[in-house]
């Protein structure tokens, strides 16, 4: 029996996501789902093809974990800046003044030594927009990896009655 899955794509030569353009990103997207729905589980897999079904779900889900890590940490870091120039950057003469500078400011945001400006909330967004399609691809590959562990010993039990 063939196992339906394709070698490797999620490799790509992409070295950040957290950096990487809106493009590259929907070019790894497309590749990550692509790969995912190529790792079908069959009632007919063999031990040898569960065991490599294992090992391609194994990879897939290390490869989107590690990005995931860096994606996490990148967008806990502009929630932490966001807050902190939401308290600090708070000029004006009430409230609404307050609010309003401090978003022009998070706006604006000026990236360290250069003369460059960043919208921190737009950041945000694309980051969590990442943050988030690799979030529910780590809980596909999670769900596929437990049912595999369930076809293991359904494949088991079988071999088990099969000899008998």
């Amino acid at each position: 029996m063939q196992v339906n899955v394709s070698e490797s794509q999620t490799k790509t030569q992409i070295r950040s996501l957290v950096n990487c353009s809106r493009a590259a990103f929907e070019e790894y997207r497309i590749r990550t789902i692509s790969e995912i729905r190529q790792c079908i589980l069959n009632q007919g897999m063999t031990p040898s093809d569960a065991g490599y079904m294992l090992s391609r779900l194994d990879e897939l889900y290390t490869l989107v974990h590690l990005d995931f890590i860096e994606l996490e940490s990148e967008k806990e870091r502009i929630d932490s800046i966001i807050r902190q120039c939401e308290r600090s950057k708070t000029e004006g003469r009430n409230e609404i003044d307050r609010k309003k500078n401090a978003t022009v400011y998070l706006e604006n945001y000026p990236v360290p030594n250069t003369n460059e400006t960043v919208d921190m909330y737009e950041s945000w967004r694309e980051v969590y927009y990442r943050y988030n399609h690799l979030k529910h691809c780590l809980s596909i590959l999670e769900n596929k990896q437990d049912r595999m562990i369930t076809l293991s010993g359904y494949m088991k039990i079988d071999a088990s009655f099969t000899r008998n």
